[in-house]
């Protein structure tokens, strides 16, 4: 997932993946959580899916205030290093993805 060439996709595909989590875990449906941000349920699924093609900021935080979250910015970690990526490698592994 490190060598992603557009970081921003793989951050706006990791978000999504997180609000379907949270969602999924409160046995909500798209649409009720659409119902309840003012938002589609067709945006929801985009946005979840990590293609909505301009998801907005106020919209994310909408969503993740619904469950408790925030967005959060914090400097950049850089690039892996040789350990990181070896440790990925070992919970890959542990968690039978290999």
């Amino acid at each position: 997932s490190h060598n992603m060439p557009n970081k921003i996709c793989m951050d706006i595909f990791e978000i999504g993946a997180e609000i379907a989590t949270l969602r999924k875990q409160r046995k909500m449906t798209q649409t009720e959580l659409g119902r309840i941000t003012g938002l589609s349920r067709a945006f929801i699924s985009n946005l979840e899916r990590g293609v909505a093609p301009d998801v907005g900021i106020k919209r994310v935080m909408r969503i993740l205030a619904i469950f408790d979250r925030e967005l959060v910015i914090r400097k950049s970690t850089g690039p892996p290093t040789l350990e990181d990526l070896e440790q990925e490698l070992i919970d890959a592994e542990r968690m039978g993805k290999w």
